[in-house]
């Protein structure tokens, strides 16, 4: 132990000159006393006096004293634990977690004899544990990367002398561990845990099918399989849904053959998300089955979109509306058009006869064809429909439109003379099914301003009605472009412009328009299944389905009647699941706007459930599904690597071994740490103390002036 700092508050010199006066003004008051009493007492109470004064001294000049301890210490050895979900495959024998844990707690007394051992699980994250934990093999992925990492950022204060990993050396996710390798601190050790030779193994390689799929209706579901081993193979590959077979198709590859691709036409029945697993029979001697199935989701719709187009007459609207829709493959799309004196009617699935989700006229026929039997038959099913969609152009009838609705008493009026506008929302409408670009207020005007101007020809509802798009003429008026009204039990929205197909040719010039085209045809579309209003919160995750690795992020919307985006409401979401119940508060991140993610999940299907209430009033809540596919990396090759391994070992000066030479790097580390380098490692401890922070040099000051006082007052000298 050695002295190495004293320092003072006061300068040296005033502490000494004060000292020596109290001292000498103790000595000359106690030099005599009266009454007189004995020399022993007039010591004592003269060197009280003098230990409270010196007390009160040291308290004043805040000596502040430092010295160093030297002391031999360990070193420190990093220590990683491979924890993914490949270390759960067995080689013939017990699990790759359940070999590396045994071995690794036989070792683990050799080696703290030379040194401090730091160990970690890791996978895609690192966590703390200790050798007597059980190594869970959840992780759903190794990132070799992980331990320099760590040990540049978490270990750096204590100069980690070794790190030890033991991994079956398969890295499936994160940056390439060499790159980091180059940087490590320390020599890097590693015991590569599993076989490396090539067992018969199968496995599926990737399950793909449509996010949306329709029920009774087939889809694709393209699959992948590898072959490991120079069999040759016979088997099937299936699709089940729960258990229960729903397609298949057998399996034959020649021993020089690997992989093998290709696609099952999958049908279901019932809509909602449906988990389906693709699975591939083992081959014979087949050890590890972890990888013989991947699981997929597909969100099953009860049936596409039917949309019913009718025009007055062909026209470049109609055209780009009609390929607009006709590419969409949520769409099934019935066509009637008017061509000199005849209808021209698509209809392959009836729909003119049945019912149609939504009805889109382009101008209302005249007076003259009313007779025909197509118009009767688009009437009907225009009375049928729930939602109906009318752009009134110069040949607009408003009595044909009040015909068109069986108890219709909605006055169609013009107010305004024909001009040239450009288009964006109203006013409060724009967050409306039928206008919203985006779930941002801002996003939204601005992606309508992108738009090229169409022509107003200023038709109207006479009463009622919410005007959702307007337009702004040269002159600077404002009028109103769309608006939406209740016309006898149906919502009809009407447009009064044309030329919109201009929308659709603009992208040419400016590719960033192509999507804000697509997106008004998709809002059409949508129109009918959105509630324009009743809705008042609305919940979406960023898809249906996710990978295993990934957070899931929600995006709420909370709005009022008319629309309006409702600011500090509290939006709480819960999420249930077979093992799983999460809640949650979502945070506001724009006017209305409301967002949150929770970390990766496992395997399976999920419903969430979000509640909006202002103050002590609910506004609304909002429902629906995810589901998240449990297919990994981690068990697309079950065999151990030690190439990788070699690598990282020789950038860093350290060695690796297959497990059934693992002692040697045993031996290697501990020769490592023998090394005079840190055999004779030593850490100095630095010690302070304070003065004025040691409340123990008052307190004697205290009790000696306490005493002194005591002794004068017994002895009569007060």
């Amino acid at each position: 132990m050695r002295l190495e700092t004293l320092n003072f508050g006061p300068p040296v010199f005033v502490l000494l000159l004060v000292a020596g006066l109290s001292f000498a003004l103790v000595a000359w008051h106690y030099r005599s006393s009266n009454p007189p009493v004995k020399k022993r007492l007039r010591i004592a109470l003269a060197s009280l006096r003098t230990a409270a004064l010196l007390c009160l001294l040291l308290a004043f000049a805040d000596p502040a004293i430092q010295w160093v301890r030297t002391q031999r210490v360990r070193p420190l050895v990093g220590v990683f634990l491979d924890a993914s979900r490949s270390m759960a495959v067995s080689d013939g024998g017990a699990p790759r977690t359940s070999v590396m844990t045994q071995w690794w707690r036989r070792v683990a007394d050799d080696l703290r004899e030379h040194a401090r051992l730091s160990t970690h699980a890791f996978g895609v994250h690192v966590r703390r544990v200790s050798p007597q934990d059980t190594i869970p093999s959840t992780e759903e992925g190794t990132d070799l990367s992980v331990p320099f990492r760590f040990a540049l950022d978490s270990l750096r204060q204590e100069s980690p002398a070794a790190i030890l990993i033991l991994t079956d050396g398969r890295h499936t996710f994160g940056p390439d561990p060499l790159r980091w390798a180059v940087r490590s601190p320390c020599p890097v050790f590693i015991a590569v845990i599993g076989d490396t030779a090539q067992a018969p193994d199968m496995a599926v390689l990737d399950a793909s099918a449509p996010e949306v799929a329709y029920a009774g209706k087939p889809f694709p579901v393209r699959l992948g399989v590898r072959k490991i081993g120079g069999m040759a193979y016979g088997g099937e590959i299936r699709v089940t849904e729960d258990g229960a077979r729903l397609v298949g198709r057998p399996l034959r590859l020649e021993a020089a053959e690997s992989e093998w691709w290709g696609t099952l036409e999958v049908v279901v029945s019932k809509p909602g998300v449906v988990h389906l697993r693709a699975e591939v029979t083992p081959a014979a001697g087949e050890v590890n089955v972890e990888n013989n199935g991947a699981g997929l989701f597909v969100r099953v719709l009860p049936a596409r979109k039917k949309v019913l187009l009718a025009a007055r007459e062909p026209g470049p609207d109609f055209g780009f509306l009609r390929r607009s829709l006709a590419v969409d493959s949520t769409v099934d799309l019935a066509v009637a058009c008017f061509l000199g004196r005849r209808w021209l009617v698509e209809d392959p699935s009836g729909m003119m006869a049945g019912e149609a989700d939504l009805v889109i006229f382009l101008d209302l026929p005249s007076r003259l064809v009313q007779r025909n039997g197509t118009w009767e038959r688009l009437r009907q099913a225009a009375n049928r429909s729930r939602r109906l969609l009318i752009f009134a152009g110069p040949q607009f009838d408003p009595e044909t439109a009040r015909q068109l609705f069986s108890a219709g008493s909605q006055e169609f009026v013009r107010r305004g003379q024909a001009t040239t506008v450009y288009c964006f929302p109203a006013t409060g409408a724009e967050f409306h099914p039928l206008v919203r670009f985006s779930d941002f207020e801002a996003e939204t005007r601005q992606a309508w301003q992108q738009l090229p101007p169409v022509m107003w020809w200023g038709w109207a509802f006479q009463s009622g009605g919410k005007v959702v798009l307007v337009g702004r003429a040269a002159t600077g008026d404002t009028v109103a472009v769309a608006s939406v009204a209740e016309v006898a039990g149906h919502e009809v929205a009407l447009f009064s412009i044309t030329g919109f197909w201009r929308w659709g040719l603009t992208p040419l010039a400016f590719a960033k328009d192509v999507e804000l085209f697509r997106s008004f045809v998709r809002n059409v579309t949508n129109w009918p299944y959105s509630s324009s209003g009743s809705e008042l919160l609305r919940v979406e995750t960023a898809r249906s389905v996710f990978d295993g690795t990934e957070p899931i992020r929600f995006r709420a919307f909370a709005q009022d009647e008319a629309h309006n985006p409702v600011r500090q409401a509290r939006v709480s979401l819960e999420v249930h699941g077979r093992q799983t119940d999460l809640r949650m508060e979502l945070e506001p991140v724009a006017d209305g706007v409301y967002e949150g993610s929770i970390p990766a999940l496992p395997e399976g299907r999920y419903r969430f459930r979000a509640v909006a209430s202002v103050g002590e009033r609910e506004l609304g809540s909002s429902e629906g599904e995810f589901a998240v596919r449990g297919y990994t990396p981690e068990l697309s090759d079950p065999r151990a690597s030690a190439q990788l391994a070699e690598g990282i070992a020789r950038a860093t000066g350290g060695i690796a071994r297959l497990y059934a030479e693992a002692q040697q790097v045993v031996d290697s580390l501990e020769a490592w740490l023998r090394s005079p380098r840190w055999a004779n490692l030593t850490a100095e401890r630095r010690f302070t103390w304070n003065a004025r922070e040691s409340l123990w040099m008052l307190g004697i000051a205290g009790f000696a002036l306490v005493l002194e006082w005591v002794l004068r007052r017994r002895n009569g000298l007060l």
